[in-house]
């Protein structure tokens, strides 16, 4: 605060802003808080962008993912990968597509393939890819 005083002649008071400000006690302020809270908000009024990740994964493969958001809508998930179990990467681009961007929905798209996969091998490649995942986006 003294640098940015200093740099622009600044000579206001500056106010400690807290929860139990009277400016946030405000009811315009407790609403523009609720609207920038709002997850429909946040994304929904994002600009499309790309989100791109990757590791490797000890026991499963290396992992290479690609989403193209727009409108917090996952439009495109591209997975490269050399995990021996292409079907896992194949069906987990397909499920997200169209899914909200985000560790929930994202989660509950991986893992709604579980049934699909009743062999150990593809189920946990299928399970470390999912808790990796979800780990590398923000809700």
């Amino acid at each position: 605060i003294e640098e940015f005083r200093e740099r622009h002649g600044a000579t206001e008071k500056v106010e400690d802003v807290t929860e139990s400000s009277e400016l946030t006690r405000a009811e315009a302020f407790q609403e523009l808080v609720a609207e920038l809270s709002d997850k429909s908000w946040r994304l929904g009024k994002t600009p499309e962008f790309s989100h791109q990740f990757e590791t490797r994964i000890d026991g499963v493969g290396v992992f290479d993912v690609h989403l193209k958001v727009v409108q917090g809508i996952i439009e495109d998930a591209t997975i490269f990968s050399d995990a021996l179990f292409p079907d896992v990467i194949t069906l987990a681009m397909q499920a997200l597509q169209g899914r909200d961007y985000g560790r929930q929905s994202m989660r509950q798209a991986l893992q709604e393939l579980r049934p699909q996969f009743p062999e150990e091998g593809p189920r946990r490649s299928l399970d470390a890819m999912t808790e990796w995942m979800v780990s590398n986006v923000e809700d």
